[in-house]
């Protein structure tokens, strides 16, 4: 063998060597990776906090933040395997601008990755098993009732019949020597927070049927939805409330109907609707848009939070109540910002709708105009709002009722505080539903509202 041959096998057993040693170091280097994802987050949390306590939930999401992270790193060595296979690859590895585009591209990827699979553990949107199954996406409305459902909205539990209503089942043929109320309306008018014998139809029939003299069988069917406003009453009014003949509907008119509609995605704002967020399979296309998606980034939810703790301090909720406050507070001390009255003048042109389709089909109307609790404080120069819906009412000839004045009266005459009235800032609780039915009990017989054939 000659000195030629002798050199050509050390080099190639070199290379060989060589070889071998970068697949040891990279074997061992993935080994030391996935060793890493496994006891990294556990002993980072033990080093820190030796008597942690973790719910079944984190520790689900520590392990999929593990998984994710091994899964990640198995890629990152097959491309890497890859690039170094074919020559292209090394070819493009020589022009310096290519690989800097590609290093921020990864360093961003990274980041992002890392950040969410790390945040993920805390924040996060509610998974589909924690959110209720109460509401349906709708066309025209956004979002109805589901029909023949039975679960839990937030603080109370809801019954919706084969109708899609919260209310005891109603054929659309009335019954004879009947006559029917029909309810129109949000949360407040709905029952948030309320069983279904605390809200305002069921103690309002009950009243009718407690009355010996009443010539009629008075039928009031509650078709509120939560967080509707008067577009989606109208548009509920004469696809479905007509088909019930009623003979007279009221409108629960609360002061969040002028402002909270221009969140939605159709007046120009980003909100999909609260009640379709907080859904279980709403079966909503937006659902995979890049919003959607993005707003259920654990990253943007860190953000989120900590602007909102920003600006409302470590009580988030308790500022996000202030704020929905605010919004409706600009209604009482900005009603001549142009905002407002835009908001106002959408508002009432949907109110019109609702009167004018009762007075083609001679129904009667009676708009109930709900207050919000910080009114209380000082009930009459903070009645800016009830002022232009009773304006709105007396040049229409539509009967009201002003609960702003209602509950003040009642609350200075008993001494009770709103409390007593209202479980938050606009949703009565079963005494204030009591309240309010036996007025509007005593307004429509006033009135004879259900006396004409």
């Amino acid at each position: 063998m000659d000195n030629h041959t002798n050199k050509s096998l050390k080099h190639s057993g070199k290379i060989i060597s060589e070889e071998m040693l970068f697949f040891c170091t990279k074997l061992l280097a993935i080994l030391m990776f996935i060793l890493s994802v496994i006891l990294a987050i556990y002993l980072l949390i033990a080093l820190f906090n030796p008597d942690y306590q973790l719910s079944q939930t984190k520790i689900t999401r520590l392990q999929w933040a593990q998984f994710r992270f091994f899964i990640a790193g198995f890629f990152i060595v097959l491309i890497a395997l890859i690039c170094r296979k074919f020559r292209i690859f090394r070819i493009l590895a020589k022009h310096e601008t290519f690989i800097n585009i590609i290093l921020a591209i990864v360093t961003l990827a990274s980041f992002i990755f890392i950040s969410n699979n790390l945040l993920g553990i805390k924040y996060y949107r509610k998974p589909p098993e924690e959110c209720t199954t109460v509401f349906i996406r709708d066309n025209k409305l956004g979002w109805k009732l589901r029909p023949n459902t039975e679960d839990h909205w937030k603080v109370g539990k809801y019954e919706i019949n084969s109708k899609g209503l919260r209310s005891p089942h109603s054929d659309y043929e009335k019954p004879r020597n009947t006559k029917r109320i029909l309810q129109l309306g949000d949360s407040a008018t709905v029952g948030f927070g309320l069983p279904y014998e605390g809200t305002s139809a069921y103690i309002l029939e009950n009243l009718f049927k407690n009355n010996r003299h009443a010539k009629y069988s008075i039928e009031v069917i509650n078709t509120a939805c939560d967080g509707y406003s008067p577009w989606q009453e109208y548009e509920f009014l004469k696809a479905e409330g007509i088909k019930y003949k009623p003979d007279l509907v009221t409108v629960g008119f609360v002061l969040n109907d002028v402002t909270e509609q221009f969140k939605l995605t159709r007046f120009g704002g980003h909100d999909i609707g609260f009640q379709l967020s907080e859904t279980k399979n709403y079966g909503d296309a937006s659902r995979f848009s890049f919003y959607y998606m993005l707003v259920r980034m654990p990253i943007y939810l860190f953000l989120e939070r900590e602007f909102l703790k920003i600006r409302f301090g470590k009580n988030i909720k308790e500022g996000a109540k202030k704020l929905e406050e605010l919004r409706v507070k600009d209604l009482v001390f900005k009603h001549d910002d142009k905002t407002v009255q835009q908001a106002w003048k959408k508002t009432l042109s949907d109110l019109q709708k609702i009167n004018d389709f009762c007075s083609d089909n001679k129904i009667e109307l009676l708009l109930l105009i709900f207050p919000y609790t910080f009114q209380f404080d000082q009930p009459d120069s903070m009645a800016y709002p009830q002022l232009i819906m009773k304006d709105f009412c007396n040049r229409n000839a539509i009967h009201y009722i002003d609960f702003l004045k209602i509950f003040s009266d009642e609350m200075q005459r008993t001494g009770r505080k709103r409390e007593y009235y209202f479980m938050d800032f606009d949703h009565p609780t079963i005494d204030g539903n009591i309240l309010i039915s036996s007025s509007i009990y005593h307004h429509i017989n006033d009135n004879n509202l259900l006396q004409k054939e």
